[in-house]
């Protein structure tokens, strides 16, 4: 059967925006250690960036769930982002720190992309009954990999400035794609919010969520729980490719293979992911993603310069369970957790849980304990964590249902 036009739409739009972010969010390290900065003062950027995506990201959902079928709110977010980041080659800019920690804060604050792609994702599955979350996610694996690769050969050859012409060229891309939307994406249709939901306005849903989770169920111990899995998950993010960078050597082009190696592992992992949330459950599936992360960072311990070269690409073979079958799982729980109305609102929330104050705490955490520690004593105690905090929040995990939250007027938990 032939796929709808919304469904290919909507795996453009997620090809797309992955392939505008990668340049920067993956060599953004590299750029930065070839400006001088120590570690400990990029895991202080990393830090920083994250604090102003815990405060902006909710808002970003919210502001979403106003505009539920429109693309407006990521058109927005794609254009502040673009421009930002020229900032980054900025003579006066990159020579202060004062400066670059305030760039780092202002963009990481206008970057709600990732969030907003998500939940505009969710609004058109929703329009499509077996339509999974998963087929359709995976294409940023795809983009994330193969861009990696071509990006991190780019530099090779040409220079840190590839980073800026590849996320312009795919910016404006992205914005042509989202201003061609399907017609309800771009003047909304019945499946919008209720007038009520729109009158709260997006500081009005994201209190309205908040006060829901007071009423207890899995929600609380879930959250947590991506916290301290994003904490574990960014050392591979932001320590891997600082060791690669500083002690291995590596060049840009093993840097995007082994990105690349680990995004085509989650290709399985999100294709299948609805077929394994129905047959084994969400919590089942995070068992599974916190073992193998486990797993994969009490093996990176063992990683040395003479190994690095095949030794990496082959431990990102797990990063499909790790990421893929973790992600999927603590989406579908969020959903599940939440009313379609504020679904956006729910995505943001757990965004902000792992991307931001997990990988947040993690970047501060783990590159002030590779400065003192090392690398080896580094991955360990992320394993440690990894496992610690599955075995203690994972038996309280029952599965979210929608009655956890309460609902008023048939639109927001906790009114």
């Amino acid at each position: 059967m032939a796929l709808h036009r919304e469904l290919v739409w909507i795996k453009a739009v997620a090809f797309l925006t992955c392939l505008m972010s990668v340049a920067w969010g993956r060599y953004q390290i590299a750029y930065l250690v070839a400006l001088g900065l120590a570690p400990s003062r990029i895991g202080v950027l990393r830090a920083a960036g994250l604090g102003a995506k815990f405060v902006a990201t909710p808002l970003w959902g919210a502001w979403a769930d106003v505009h539920a079928n429109s693309t407006f709110p990521v058109c927005v977010a794609v254009v502040a982002v673009v421009a930002l980041l020229e900032l980054y080659r900025s003579p006066a800019v990159v020579a202060s720190f004062g400066w670059l920690f305030a760039l780092k804060m202002a963009r990481s604050a206008a970057n709600g992309v990732g969030t907003l792609a998500d939940a505009l994702t969710l609004r058109v599955i929703e329009r499509h009954p077996g339509a999974g979350y998963g087929a359709q996610r995976l294409w940023t694996g795809v983009a994330w990999g193969c861009g990696s690769y071509v990006v991190g050969s780019c530099i090779d050859a040409y220079g840190y400035d590839a980073i800026f012409l590849w996320t312009y060229a795919f910016g404006g891309a992205t914005l042509v794609l989202l201003a061609r939307g399907p017609a309800f994406a771009r003047a909304g249709d019945a499946g919008a919010p209720s007038p009520r939901l729109n009158r709260r306005g997006p500081l009005g849903n994201l209190w309205a969520y908040v006060r829901g989770l007071d009423r207890g169920g899995d929600m609380r111990p879930f959250l947590l729980l991506m916290c301290l899995y994003g904490v574990s998950m960014s050392l591979v993010e932001a320590l891997l490719f600082l060791q690669m960078a500083r002690e291995f050597e590596s060049t840009k082009a093993l840097m995007g293979l082994v990105t690349l190696v680990g995004t085509l592992t989650e290709y399985p992992f999100f294709l299948r992911s609805d077929a394994l949330i129905r047959r084994f459950g969400q919590v089942k599936m995070l068992r599974v993603a916190h073992a193998c992360l486990a797993a994969r960072l009490a093996l990176l311990a063992c990683v040395t310069k003479a190994t690095a070269p095949v030794a990496l690409p082959c431990l990102q073979l797990l990063h499909g369970p790790c990421f893929a079958l973790a992600w999927t799982a603590a989406v579908s729980f969020a959903a599940d957790a939440s009313t379609p109305a504020l679904r956006a609102t729910s995505q943001s929330v757990l965004s902000t849980a792992y991307y931001v104050l997990g990988a947040g705490l993690g970047s501060v955490l783990w590159s002030s304990l590779y400065e003192r520690c090392g690398a080896r004593t580094t991955y360990l105690l992320g394993a440690a964590t990894v496992a610690a905090a599955g075995s203690a929040l994972l038996p309280r995990l029952k599965g979210a249902k929608r009655a956890d939250l309460p609902v008023s007027g048939g639109d927001a938990p906790g009114s």
